[in-house]
C-alpha cells in the first residue's frame, strides 16, 4: 500500500475547534496561525459571506496550499434550512438559500461546499418521500455545483435514529444518492463522519466498505455509545479517554479506509472535536493524537 500519510490531507474543523472564532473575522487570524504550523494541509469553515474576509481567506490557503471547504451547516441550523423538508415551501427556501451560500463558496476560490440534509420527518412513514426530496435537492445543487468543474460538493450523513436525527443516516442510503448525484456533477461526496455511523449503525468497518466508493472527506469524531449515560450520542468530545475513539481503533479506521478508498486524490481527514476550554491547547492535543494515529496506522501497514 501507498504510504498512507499520502492518502490524506490532515485537516482542522474550526467550526467545532475554533468556536467560537469561526463565526467571526478572527477565523482569518486562525486560519494563518494554524497554516504557520505547517502541519495541516485542508481547513474548514463555514461559508464566509463578507467578502472581503472569504479574500483574506483565499489568500491565506492559495498560499499555503491548503485545500478549503465550506460548510452551510450553521446556516442550515440558524435558519432551519431543510432539503429533505415535506413542505415544498421550506424545501425551495432552503434549496434557494443553499445554491445562494454554494455561488459564494465558489466565487470565493474555495475547493469544496458541504451540507446537511435536514432533519428526518416526524412521521417514519414519510422517510421515503423525504429521500426522494432529498434527491431531488442534491441534484439541483449537483447542477449549479457543476458549472464549477474542479469544486467539490459534499453531504454529511447524520445518525438518524439516536441524536441529530438527519433524514441521511445510513451508509447505504448515502452510497445510493451519491451515485445517483454523481451523474450531474462527479465530484460529488459524502462526508464520512465516524461518529455517526458508529451511532446509526455500529459496524464502521462494514460502513467504510459500503461508503468507500463515495468518501471525499473523513471526521474521526468521539462519541459516547452506552445509552442512558449523560453524554450519549454526538457531542463532539475529545478523542481518547471517554468514548469509543482511542488512537489505536483510529489507525486501524484509517488502514482499513486507505485500502478502500479511491486512488485519484487524497482527501482531508479531520480529528473534529470542541475546544472546553483553551482552544489553542486543545488543537495541540488534536493534533498530537492525529500524528499519534498516522505513527500507529503506519506500524499496522508496515
Amino acid at each position: 500500500m501507498e504510504n498512507i500519510r499520502g492518502r490524506f490531507l490532515p485537516s482542522v474543523q474550526t467550526m467545532e475547534l475554533m468556536h467560537p472564532l469561526a463565526q467571526s473575522c478572527s477565523i482569518a487570524e486562525a486560519a494563518a496561525r494554524l497554516s504557520d504550523l505547517g502541519y495541516y494541509r485542508s481547513i474548514e469553515t463555514a461559508v464566509l459571506c463578507d467578502r472581503a474576509l472569504s479574500a483574506r481567506m483565499y489568500n491565506i490557503c492559495a498560499g499555503t496550499g491548503l485545500r478549503w471547504t465550506c460548510w452551510a451547516s450553521p446556516f442550515i441550523n440558524a435558519e432551519a434550512l431543510n432539503i429533505s423538508s415535506l413542505d415544498r415551501e421550506v424545501w425551495e427556501r432552503s434549496l434557494e438559500r443553499l445554491t445562494e451560500l454554494l455561488k459564494t463558496t465558489a466565487d470565493a476560490g474555495a475547493n469544496a461546499f458541504s451540507i446537511l440534509s435536514g432533519r428526518k420527518p416526524e412521521a417514519a412513514g414519510k422517510l421515503p418521500e423525504a429521500l426522494r426530496r432529498l434527491e431531488e435537492g442534491m441534484l439541483r445543487l449537483a447542477d449549479c455545483a457543476a458549472g464549477y468543474p474542479q469544486f467539490s460538493l459534499f453531504i454529511e450523513p447524520l445518525d438518524r435514529d439516536v441524536h441529530k436525527c438527519g433524514t441521511l443516516g445510513t451508509s447505504q442510503e448515502a452510497a445510493a444518492l451519491i451515485e445517483k448525484v454523481r451523474l450531474v456533477h462527479p465530484k460529488t461526496a459524502i462526508v464520512w463522519d465516524s461518529a455517526h455511523f458508529s451511532l446509526q449503525e455500529g459496524d464502521l468497518s462494514k460502513s467504510l466498505r459500503t461508503c468507500g466508493g463515495v468518501i471525499g472527506h473523513i471526521h474521526l469524531c468521539n462519541a459516547i455509545l452506552q445509552q442512558n449515560t449523560p453524554l450519549y450520542g454526538d457531542y463532539h468530545i475529545m478523542p481518547g479517554g471517554r468514548g469509543y475513539l482511542h488512537a489505536d481503533f483510529a489507525a486501524r479506521l484509517l488502514v482499513e479506509a486507505a485500502a478502500i478508498l479511491p486512488d485519484s486524490e487524497a482527501i482531508p481527514l479531520a480529528v473534529e472535536a470542541r475546544a472546553q476550554s483553551d482552544t489553542w491547547q486543545t488543537e495541540a492535543e488534536i493534533r498530537h493524537f492525529l500524528e499519534r494515529v498516522f505513527t500507529l496506522a503506519e506500524e499496522l501497514t508496515g
